[in-house]
């Protein structure tokens, strides 16, 4: 009987690697290859398969003790294979948490940093963008380039100096040159008319002012709120308003003018802050990104945008190399722009603020591992008394180790064997002594 079934179990196996493996996967690319050596439709790459067929069949040469060392060699491929395809998982695996791992030691040394994802033209202005589209003015050329990739779609060059930042109009570019306005075709940037500022619509009434030392805020046409003796006004964006109070950095709230965040710059800032835009809904409307003398400042404005930070926390700071002519965000990335160049980036998400006892478990964590490599490096020979105290302490660490890993094992298991009294005792035992004693 048992011959029988295991005769029959590898009948059914060798049908099934056939039906479902080697003849659609190898024999059908295999014949098609050859076909298509001979003139026929298809790659003739495929009879390369063939040789995949003599790999294989080297396995079987393990029954003549003649030729069974070159069954080695299938074998070694094999093992190559599975082995590079195990290191590439672990590796996958693992390189995230070893990042993860290095943890500054030191308060306010190591910051997260930004990304560039794509580096675009540099502009004079800050750019217009529309959706995926960039428009940048330079001089006498203007570029249009794509905002996620930063492929370029198109350039134009002006008949005179452009005097002030491009304008996207439907499927328009207006451009100041001049006394008047070139207009530009959106989608190749090929010059389609001029006309003078007095043909544009009249701008929009602005929503905050500054009178004297007054800043007023606007809804609907209306005085809203009022702020007095606070500040220069600098700009405003995405309902906040930003304010230049001395060495502080104020951001209002464009609804009622109250203050949101008081953040320390080493200067003004060059141009309009703007608020970061992450794809993340948990961070929104909760950091600035502030231009000061070549550096990018990321500052809370409000409260718990991440654990431990409060409005006014710098989280981050990236240095540019030179004057930043505006910096504006949308759809989780930054457009950073200059003179010589511009680029996307893309912003690290706030991080928790670490407390004095994560920087203590940090630096045991550093001292241990060193250490304890110390001792398995010298458990041989140990030379001088800094060698034999590291690995004396790298020891009874390891043993703290062990014990600790070893009591939560030892906890575990007993957790186990009390969930399963309490399932012997509650679902089994006690329904049993109800049923006889009802």
């Amino acid at each position: 009987m048992m011959q029988i079934f295991i005769g029959v179990n590898l009948g059914y196996q060798a049908i099934v690697q056939w039906r479902d493996v080697l003849y659609p996967q190898w024999w059908l690319p295999m014949i098609d290859g050859f076909k298509a050596l001979f003139g026929g439709p298809g790659s003739p790459w495929g009879a390369l398969w063939a040789l995949v067929g003599v790999i294989g069949f080297l396995f079987y040469l393990q029954l003549s003790r003649k030729y069974a060392s070159f069954s080695k060699i299938a074998i070694g491929i094999t093992i190559g294979i599975g082995a590079g395809l195990t290191f590439k998982s672990q590796l996958g695996q693992n390189i995230p948490q070893l990042l993860d791992s290095f943890k500054p030691l030191s308060p306010g040394i190591v910051r997260p940093q930004p990304k560039t994802l794509a580096t675009l033209p540099g502009s004079q202005f800050p750019p217009a963008v529309d959706g995926s589209l960039a428009i940048f003015v330079s001089g006498r050329q203007v570029a249009a380039n794509e905002t996620l990739g930063g492929a370029s779609l198109w350039r134009a060059d002006l008949p005179a100096l452009a005097t002030g930042p491009a304008t996207v109009v439907d499927d328009d570019v207006d451009v100041p040159v001049g006394s008047g306005i070139l207009r530009l075709d959106r989608s190749t940037g090929r010059i389609t008319g001029q006309s003078s500022p007095a043909a544009l619509l009249a701008p929009l009434p602005a929503s905050f002012l500054q009178v004297a030392d007054r800043i007023i805020g606007f809804a609907a046409g209306q005085q809203a709120w009022t702020r007095t003796g606070i500040g220069r006004l600098i700009g405003d964006g995405d309902g906040r308003v930003f304010v230049m109070a001395g060495k502080k950095l104020l951001v209002l709230d464009g609804a009622d003018g109250k203050t949101l965040a008081s953040c320390s710059v080493p200067g003004p800032p060059q141009g309009t802050p703007a608020i970061a835009a992450y794809s993340q809904p948990q961070f929104g409307s909760g950091v600035a990104l502030v231009p000061v003398d070549g550096v990018v400042y990321a500052f809370a404005i409000r409260d718990a945008v991440a654990e431990g930070v409060h409005a006014g926390n710098l989280l981050w700071s990236a240095r540019v190399g030179e004057p930043v002519v505006s910096v504006e965000s949308f759809d989780g990335v930054a457009l950073v722009t200059t003179s010589r160049g511009s680029a996307i980036w893309d912003m690290p998400a706030p991080q928790a603020k670490m407390t004095g006892g994560d920087y203590f478990d940090n630096w045991v964590t550093v001292v241990t591992i060193v250490c304890v490599m110390t001792y398995f490096f010298f458990s041989f020979k140990r030379r001088g008394p800094v060698t034999i105290a590291a690995s004396n302490f790298g020891r009874w660490m390891l043993m703290i180790g062990f014990g600790a890993f070893f009591g939560n094992t030892v906890m575990t298991r007993m957790s186990f064997l009390l969930d399963r009294l309490m399932f012997l005792i509650d679902d089994w035992l006690r329904p049993f002594i109800h049923y006889l004693f009802r």
